[in-house]
């Protein structure tokens, strides 16, 4: 959301090494939260690494400011940084997504527009291949591929020559 307010120039995309090290980072932050939780400690390491609780509630640790500050300038360069990097709620439902039956279906011609790849606000989509523990559902991809299509994504007999067309069209 922060993305929104700043201009384009200021966002950097995350090299593909970076992202996958970085994706992990999400993982090991739920692991340092749950696994005290389930040996039963009383204190809570959610606070840390969650910042809207440390603005909302004006908490007085420096620390919490100083995480909160960082990630709020992280998300400043990086689109959705928290999110993709560092929201164990989203490991955990990365965790689930790997047992659910609903997928973006994927055709072998995917790669003809890239289109999807690049509209995918979370960065799910890379090298025509869909990571699905990264993927929230939007369906922006799909959206956008139908708005420059006119047609479902996955009709590739509708789509190569309206692709083309627009090919021609935009003089690429």
């Amino acid at each position: 959301m922060i993305a929104r307010w700043v201009p384009k120039s200021w966002q950097r995309t995350v090299p593909e090494h970076l992202h996958q090290r970085g994706i992990w980072i999400k993982y090991l932050i739920l692991a340092v939260i749950v696994v005290p939780a389930l040996l039963g400690s009383q204190v809570s390491l959610y606070q840390y690494f969650e910042p809207f609780g440390t603005v909302f509630f004006l908490s007085p640790s420096p620390l919490l400011w100083l995480i909160a500050g960082g990630i709020l300038a992280a998300c400043v360069v990086v689109p959705r940084f928290y999110c993709r990097y560092a929201c164990p709620l989203g490991a955990a439902l990365g965790i689930l997504a790997l047992l659910s039956v609903r997928r973006i279906p994927r055709v072998e011609h995917c790669s003809l527009c890239s289109v999807c790849e690049q509209k995918c606000p979370t960065g799910a989509i890379r090298n025509e291949v869909v990571d699905f523990p990264e993927c929230v559902r939007c369906n922006v991809c799909e959206v956008q591929l139908i708005k420059k299509t006119g047609v479902c994504g996955h009709d590739l007999d509708e789509i190569q020559p309206r692709l083309i067309q627009l090919e021609v069209e935009s003089g690429v």
